[in-house]
């Protein structure tokens, strides 16, 4: 059976480049969206923007780039 262990869904506007940015892997955090390699869910993420924290600040605490949090944004606004 050919079914992916660890699916990277696309979450950003440039397909020419395949994001590997969020990870879905039934053995990290039960399956949920995580950053890979860091495990931090994008859910946890996109409630900390929705409660009015700025994307740097997010990034700052847990040692992640703007770039990793807004990825985390776009696959939440997403799914």
């Amino acid at each position: 059976m050919n079914v992916p262990v660890r699916p990277y869904p696309i979450a950003h506007a440039d397909v020419t480049e395949p994001a590997r940015v969020i990870v879905i892997d039934p053995l990290i955090s039960f399956g949920t969206p995580v950053i890979a390699g860091k495990g931090i869910g994008t859910g946890t993420i996109a409630s900390r923007i929705d409660a009015g924290e700025s994307i740097a600040d997010v990034a700052a605490d847990y040692e992640l780039t703007e770039a990793e949090v807004e990825e985390a944004l776009v696959y939440e606004l997403a799914a």
